[in-house]
Formats: C-alpha cells, structure tokens, sequence
C-alpha cells in the first residue's frame, strides 16, 4: 500500500527489480506505462500480469496492436476479458498466425457475437469438437455461403444433416430444444434464404400402457433447393 502513496517516475521502473506482488501493485495502479519493452519485461518477471497490463493501456495498446508481439495465450484472454470492439478484437486475431490458432482461442472465437474473418473462423471450427461448433456456426453463419453452410450443417448431428441436402426442395423436421437454440438457427437459416419457412408441428405418439396418444411438437422445415 506504501507504492500507492508515492508518485513514481516511470523512467525509473526496471520491473525485474520487483517482487511479484509489488508488480501487481504498479500495474493495477497504472504506474506502468505502455512500451514495448515494459510488455517484454512483464512477459519475463510477472506474465501473469500482462492482461492487466494490456487493459490498462488499452488506448495506447489498441493503437500499436498491429506492431505488438503477442504470445497467443494472452490473446485468448484479452478476448475473454470482453473490453474490446469488433474492430480491435478482428485487429487482435490477425495479429496470431492461422497455424498458431489453438483450441483454446478456438473456444474464445466460438463465443464471439460479431462477424469474424472466414480463415481464422473456418480454422476454429477444425479445432472445435463437435459439440463446440453449434455456437460457433450460430454466431458466424452470416459470412458464410448457402453452399459452406449445408457443408457446415452436414459435419453436425444427423438431425442437421437433413438440413444440408440443398439438391431439392425438402421437408424436414427438427427438435424443439429447451434452450431455444433450434428456434434461433432456423431464424438464421431464414432471413439467409437458406429455407424457405418454418413453424410448429403438432404430432402424436401411442403410449401403449396407458392405450392413449400423447401429442408432442416439433419444427417443421421446409429447405429451398439451391439454384446454381
């Protein structure tokens, strides 16, 4: 609490002279100011603390983002932060080379509500178990083609494979899912034309002990045939 008190001059920190928690102390007080060779230094003596760092500086980061070194861990975790716009996060990942993108950075990009560049979206979804994929194909699946979209829904479960052949006009049907996620796809799929309509289907199925017929729902799917 003592550092708090004083006015240090920056050109005086030599950061590998601190122990850890004095570090932390100067950053989070933003006694640290912006330089590449402060970023060199935090990566060595307290790494820990460069996303602090980052963020602190976020102005003066924001504007030199393009001639930073960054190890793609700490990109990871400035994106999960969620501090940054579409613009400086879209500026963050070109700064990773497509064949560093790692599996953890892939779930970051998952996540994303904002149009991301197809490359480092596509290299994603090879990272992501297919589990992983259904948020990410809801969150991007406007910067992709009716073509890549079939292609996307064909690597899913077999419920979204129906959805894929766009060879003919077909109807399918598709799960009412308690988190809405289906309702929200088919919104998607159909302000993209990808399928022509949907809506509620009332069916019924035989419960045999009780010799009644319970009714159920579901969507039902109409997919447009793709016109080459």
């Amino acid at each position: 609490m003592i550092i708090s008190t004083y006015n240090i001059e920056y050109f005086d920190l030599d950061l590998a002279k601190f122990e850890y928690d004095r570090i932390e102390v100067l950053v989070n007080n933003r006694y640290v100011p912006y330089s590449h060779e402060y970023l060199k230094s935090m990566y060595k003596v307290a790494p820990e603390q460069v996303v602090n760092y980052l963020i602190y500086n976020k102005n003066e980061f924001v504007n030199d983002i393009e001639n930073v070194d960054l190890e793609i861990e700490t990109v990871s975790a400035l994106i999960a932060r969620n501090c940054f716009n579409e613009l400086e996060i879209n500026s963050l990942l070109r700064q990773v080379p497509i064949s560093n993108v790692d599996e953890t950075l892939a779930m970051e990009i998952r996540k994303l509500n904002i149009p991301v560049e197809k490359r480092i979206v596509d290299r994603a979804w090879e990272l992501l178990k297919v589990e992983n994929r259904y948020q990410l194909l809801l969150n991007q699946i406007d910067i992709f083609t009716i073509q890549e979209i079939s292609e996307k829904l064909h690597s899913l479960a077999f419920e979204y494979k129906q959805l894929a052949d766009i060879s003919r006009r077909h109807k399918e049907f598709l799960p009412i899912d308690k988190y809405g996620y289906n309702e929200k796809l088919l919104k998607k799929l159909w302000n993209l034309d990808y399928i022509s309509s949907y809506r509620i289907d009332e069916y019924y199925i035989e419960d045999t002990p009780k010799h009644e017929k319970i009714k159920k729902t579901r969507y039902e799917v109409w997919i447009r045939k793709k016109v080459a």
